[in-house]
């Protein structure tokens, strides 16, 4: 019987788990500059990424990359609402079963992403 192997792209996990699959970013889904001020004792090697492709992430693509601003971000939720919207501009095809998953892992994770 053979071993289900998982696509790695999409993925949602703790960042040291997911990070370092060929071709792929592992995204702090809330930027981690931010979420150093807005959760304490945020760290962003246990901190929750999905994986994207680099296009988009690191390389521009067609639709540009994922926004990285941290200008008017004042609550971790707020934070996690922007970004889930970024990956879905930058990333059309990502499952909404995957930024389901991320956004209830945050909110189980982060106790200010309940505020």
């Amino acid at each position: 019987m053979g071993t289900c192997k998982i696509d790695p792209q999409y993925q949602v996990g703790v960042y040291d788990e997911i990070k370092g699959a060929e071709g792929l970013d592992a995204h702090h889904a809330e930027q981690k500059a931010v979420m150093k001020k807005l959760v304490k004792d945020y760290d962003m090697y246990t901190a929750l990424c999905i994986n994207v492709p680099k296009i988009g992430h690191t390389i521009k693509g067609t639709n540009g990359i994922v926004s990285r601003s941290t200008k008017g971000m004042t609550s971790a939720r707020q934070l996690l609402v922007r970004d889930t919207k970024e990956l879905r501009r930058g990333y059309p095809d990502i499952p909404n079963s995957k930024l389901q998953e991320l956004i209830d892992m945050n909110k189980k994770l982060y106790p200010e992403m309940r505020k």
